[in-house]
């Protein structure tokens, strides 16, 4: 905890500064165990990241950097096993459809990655969100802030007017509100079943939430904005400036320590991905010397006490 007030204070600039973390708080990468990667200047490495397995049951973690256009394919202990290129912004969004990868590519669509071919019903320039079955199938929003997810048996959505959003899962043939969100929020099949986040974006201060369908919810502190990101057990939001030490605070939805990043720019998002025994945790506005250099966490289960995910 000393290592991180510290390395905030000088951080920012500030003399004197003697905040703690609040109680349960752990620093990922120091005393949360975690392999660490790094990008290169402007790339915005970790602004998207996906746990998934190939088909010979090969771990496989995607790592978008849409500033430079390309998704790193890592292994469990973070090393390159391929990589695809496209045009700036390739990788905004990454998934898995069963044990295939894929990328989303701003004004094309989904694209198909590890050498298999695309699809010619992924080509949906005009999403805004989007989701892959699967079976391959393509789910699509088109709404600025709505979200989608497809996991075969679990599909959901939420419908925005502005900032104000529903929340609808399948039932049978018909699509049944659950529940309201703010446009923005993500969702998550986790082993609650479905789970919304409500980040509150339009409120600089708000904690944000998560909410699950099975009733249980968790809610961060003022500047949070939690529920931007959800992966099994945990949330996310934004790198906090309106606490001290500024950091991003990735909560669980048990019982679990809150995991701390101290160092993004202000009010950067945090990116997450559970899978296979690992957990991933992405910061796209990382910056040890220049701006958006981008930082990845590969946290194995059991190296942690509390591990969560």
């Amino acid at each position: 905890m000393k290592g991180l007030r510290v390395g905030v204070c000088l951080a920012i600039g500030l003399v004197g500064c003697q905040a703690d973390l609040l109680p349960g708080e752990l620093v990922l990468g120091d005393e949360v165990r975690a392999i660490e990667r790094f990008g290169q200047p402007g790339s915005q490495f970790g602004a998207a990241v996906a746990v998934g397995e190939t088909e010979n049951g090969a771990v496989i973690v995607l790592v978008a950097a849409p500033g430079t256009g390309v998704v790193h394919a890592l292994d469990r202990r973070g090393e390159t096993v391929w990589t695809a290129s496209g045009a700036s912004g390739f990788g905004t969004r990454l998934g898995w459809a069963g044990t295939l990868p894929w990328a989303w590519q701003p004004s094309v669509g989904v694209v198909a990655l590890g050498g298999e071919e695309t699809p010619a019903s992924w080509l949906t320039p005009q999403a805004s969100a989007v989701d892959v079955c699967p079976d391959g199938s393509l789910r699509v929003r088109k709404e600025r802030g709505e979200a989608v997810l497809c996991a075969g048996a679990l599909e959901a959505r939420t419908k925005c007017v502005q900032d104000t959003c529903v929340v609808e899962r399948m039932d049978g043939d018909l699509w049944l509100e659950v529940g309201t969100t703010s446009a923005g929020s993500a969702l998550s099949e986790t082993a609650s079943g479905l789970c919304w986040g409500d980040a509150r974006l339009d409120k600089e201060t708000a904690p944000g939430s998560v909410r699950c369908e099975a009733g249980s919810t968790v809610q961060g502190i003022g500047g949070d904005h939690i529920g931007l990101e959800v992966a099994g057990d945990r949330a996310a939001g934004v790198f906090n400036r309106h606490i001290t030490p500024p950091r991003a605070r990735i909560v669980s939805r048990g019982s679990g320590q809150v995991w701390v990043v101290d160092r993004a720019a202000e009010r950067s998002r945090i990116t997450l991905s559970g899978g296979a025994d690992l957990f991933v945790v992405g910061v796209p506005g990382f910056g040890a010397q220049e701006a958006e250099e981008g930082q990845v966490f590969i946290v194995e289960k059991g190296q942690n006490p509390d591990d969560g995910g």
